[in-house]
């Protein structure tokens, strides 16, 4: 043993002043280095002896062969072609949040509301320019000062910017220029209608089209009647709108939520006879509902 280290019981060993050097028992003392301050610090331990990773495994060399991994085969090189079928996989789920509603915002939402609205106020546009051919018509400058009219317009507007469906484009249309011309209801039942038009489908204002002048749908539409003595007013809408022939369970929904609504006080199911067939179907509420969403007459 060298000169001043005693040895105790414990393993350790002390220099000649009694203060022991502190080294974990049994353990080899690590290799230490200097570092630019000229204190000692362990060195880290060596790279090889650890087990391969995916990073380490990225800075290999071009020609070497993949390391097996815990007995699970190759780790799989990585090629750009692996990175983008990677990504479509993945897909939006690596996108922050923030990101993909941007992108949804740029590329789908923002050029359909321009599309919608131009539309929208082009069709609107040209039927307000019309009103100037009608003798004692309100002019634009009347218009924008009658706040019951601004208030059924921007409504119409709003619920045109979230359809497609023509005829639904068409009735709140009619419901703008019908009130700028004096023919609508009260201010209460016209915000009504116009939630009306939003919430249902155009196949409910087919439906009620039709329900409302059966025989005249039959001679607008140049469809001939079908030869039924007695049965279902079911089986004549059928043959009115060919959409529905064998669907219904379909039109008994729509009809359902027309009467929900107090349009529609009739049915199209049971046994009637051939008179009842064509019978008006609508009620006061849902003639006043189709007058307001109708285009007035030239």
């Amino acid at each position: 043993m060298p000169s001043g280290l005693t040895a105790n019981g414990r393993g350790q060993t002390r220099t000649g002043t009694g203060s022991p050097l502190r080294l974990e028992r049994n353990q080899p003392p690590s290799r230490r280095r200097m570092n630019g301050s000229g204190a000692t610090a362990s060195e880290v331990p060596n790279e090889s002896s650890e087990r391969p990773t995916l990073r380490r495994m990225a800075r290999g060399k071009k020609n070497e062969q993949p390391v097996e991994v815990a007995g699970r085969g190759p780790l799989p090189s990585q090629t750009k072609g692996d990175t983008v079928q990677a990504i479509v996989r993945v897909g939006l789920s690596i996108i922050p949040p923030g990101a993909a509603i941007a992108e949804l915002i740029d590329l789908v939402i923002q050029p359909a509301l321009s599309r919608r609205r131009d539309g929208w106020l082009n069709d609107l546009a040209a039927d307000v320019d019309k009103l100037n051919e009608r003798p004692n018509a309100a002019t634009l400058e009347q218009l924008s000062q009658n706040e019951g009219f601004v208030t059924v317009m921007l409504s119409a507007s709003a619920a045109a910017m979230r359809t497609h469906q023509r005829e639904k484009l068409n009735a709140l249309r009619a419901a703008v220029i019908n009130t700028a011309l004096g023919l609508a209801p009260d201010e209460h039942t016209q915000l009504m209608f116009i939630g009306f038009v939003e919430q249902l489908t155009a196949l409910h204002l087919r439906i009620l089209s039709y329900g409302h002048d059966p025989t005249g749908w039959f001679e607008r539409n140049h469809i001939p009647k079908p030869d039924i003595y007695m049965g279902p007013r079911g089986a004549v809408l059928e043959a009115a709108l060919l959409e529905l022939h064998g669907r219904a369970d379909v039109y008994s929904q729509v009809a359902n939520e027309l009467s929900m609504r107090g349009l529609l006080s009739g049915s199209f199911s049971g046994m009637v006879s051939q008179q009842s067939l064509y019978d008006k179907l609508t009620s006061p509420l849902g003639d006043r509902f189709l007058a307001f969403i109708t285009a007035p007459n030239p």
